[in-house]
């Protein structure tokens, strides 16, 4: 073990700044994905978009994202 880093514990426990914290969920099973070039969507596997920032759901084109949010409902409830 470096003796300089021993003497900073600060260093063995903070994560970089660019760093992602780790997302522990059962998402993988529950996703779909489809990609046609450049262009990909990622959604629940019934096709809906949750627009919140920790799913990651959405239509992309070239990394930016164009749609964030889209439900699809028929007469008030879900089609499947």
């Amino acid at each position: 073990m470096d003796p300089e880093r021993a003497t900073q514990p600060e260093a063995l426990t903070r994560a970089p700044a660019e760093a992602v914290p780790p997302l522990l969920t059962d998402f993988a099973s529950n996703v779909l994905a489809v990609k046609e070039g450049d262009t990909f969507l990622y959604s629940d596997v019934a096709g809906n978009l949750d627009d919140r920032r920790e799913w990651g759901h959405g239509l992309y084109h070239q990394d930016t994202r164009f749609l964030s949010h889209f439900q699809m409902q028929l007469s008030g409830r879900d089609p499947v």
